[in-house]
């Protein structure tokens, strides 16, 4: 089991004043202490890697089951020209699920070489996984798993797995499930330049040809470069793409609405797209999440100075900066050097993200915030959590927040030249100090 490890959370004080006074106790009023660390119970210490074949492995997904197992999703190399999807999936006590695939591990080729490997749970407990396939170019492609991890037939049928050539390179990064099955796919599509790409599928893998009349996908194509990196699904069925554009020359954090027929929403920002500049760098949206009134965060990295930081946006309904979220609507915060936020959960009215920063080496980064954009202090240490895996680079890539309230981190590990898949998850204690009554020494008295 892993051993090496660090944590640098809350040291908690309690100060207890007693006043001098004429009658004979002094009070302390009860405190709640909260105590974030590596949960235990969770493969002994907290956090386990895994090795598909010797090389790179990157999880760009991590899933939780009604029942309590996660699933790891993300592109495996299996020599120096392969690359498939990877899966393994992980009891909750942290030990490979050998139901799943081979041993609780999955390569899944198919045909080429696929990147990315971010996925989503259907209701049925299917899972379905995406990203890009390169042969004789880069097309999309989605895939659907059975819940043993053996592809689903009867999507894409007889294959398992569908491709989409939208004209381009084309990648994607965020994948979405609607109520009704249909299938949300978005990312990029690169020919002269980089642009915004969408597609939407029915439950059995066809192209859905309501969507962006009549190819079922469209390619946004913007007088700059774009790159969608995830979206989220509204009640209304419309998406939300986040990404980055270079509008101003460098890139901003870009917001992107689609309506449900495809089309951008043009009451959404200026014809349906947003971007923000924080502080004159290089600003990159890679996770959104949409709280339960219908605002809008993003996080990413914002260039502030010269440096790196972890930085959130809140939006309205309308694209508009919230203003009651941190300075305007935005948030970045110092973590270590050059910190950048990869995924965000939201509970609660809490906001966590996870990502990576250096201290003496590249570390997993957690950090909490509450509804207002400040670092929650009951949360780690001032609000972050930094774990070292004692390798020399650990990559936050997705979060999760499972019902109990403990937070489970997945990304990547470096130690030695290649890459594993890396799961952490962490456990959060509240303790309640009671009222504490202590005598009085009045001066003059033996």
């Amino acid at each position: 089991m892993n051993t090496n490890f660090r944590i640098r959370s809350t040291l908690a004080a309690i100060l207890l004043f007693v006043g001098l006074l004429s009658a004979g106790y002094a009070q302390a009023d009860s405190a709640n202490i909260t105590s974030v660390s590596l949960d235990p119970t969770f493969s002994d210490d907290g956090w386990t890697t895994l090795d598909f074949f010797g090389r790179s492995d990157i999880v760009d997904s991590v899933l939780i089951q009604p029942d309590g197992r996660l699933i790891l999703s993300g592109q495996v190399a299996v020599n120096t020209t392969s690359r498939d999807f990877g899966l393994a999936r992980y009891n909750p006590d942290g030990t490979l699920d050998d139901t799943f695939g081979t041993g609780g591990m999955l390569n899944l080729d198919l045909g080429g070489r696929e990147y990315t490997g971010v996925a989503v749970l259907q209701s049925d407990g299917k899972i379905v996984v995406g990203g890009e396939q390169s042969i004789s170019g880069t097309d999309f492609i989605i895939a659907r798993l059975n819940t043993d991890g053996s592809l689903d037939t009867t999507f894409g049928a007889p294959n398992g797995y569908v491709v989409t050539d939208l004209g381009g390179s084309d990648s994607i990064y965020g994948l979405a499930i609607l109520p009704d099955g249909r299938i949300v796919a978005a990312g990029s599509s690169y020919s002269t330049d980089s642009d915004l790409a969408i597609a939407r599928y029915n439950p059995n893998g066809s192209l859905d040809t309501t969507f962006a009349a009549p190819n079922g996908y469209q390619v946004i194509d913007l007088p700059n470069e774009q790159n969608g990196n995830n979206i989220t699904l509204q009640a209304d069925g419309a998406i939300v793409l986040a990404g980055s554009t270079d509008a101003n020359g460098l890139m901003d954090f870009l917001l992107a609405r689609i309506n449900p027929d495809g089309g951008l929403d043009p009451t959404f920002g200026t014809g349906g797209l947003v971007t923000t500049d924080f502080s004159g760098g290089v600003d990159v949206a890679l996770d959104l999440a949409q709280q339960p009134d219908g605002k809008l965060v993003a996080v990413g990295s914002a260039t502030v100075g010269s440096a790196s930081h972890i930085a959130l946006a809140r939006y309205n309904a309308d694209g508009s900066l919230d203003e009651t979220f941190g300075i305007n609507g935005l948030v970045t915060t110092v973590a270590g050097n050059y910190p950048g936020a990869h995924a965000v959960a939201i509970q609660g009215g809490l906001i966590t993200v996870a990502g990576e920063c250096f201290v003496s080496d590249v570390d997993f980064v957690v950090a909490r915030y509450d509804s207002t954009g400040s670092l929650d202090p009951n949360f780690g240490s001032g609000g972050l959590i930094i774990s070292d895996l004692g390798t020399a680079y650990d990559g936050a890539r997705d979060i999760l927040i499972q019902p109990n309230g403990d937070v489970v981190v997945a990304g990547f590990t470096q130690p030695g030249t290649y890459y594993d898949f890396a799961i952490a998850r962490y456990t959060t204690t509240f303790t309640t100090i009671s009222r504490i009554f202590l005598p009085t020494l009045v001066k003059g008295t033996p």
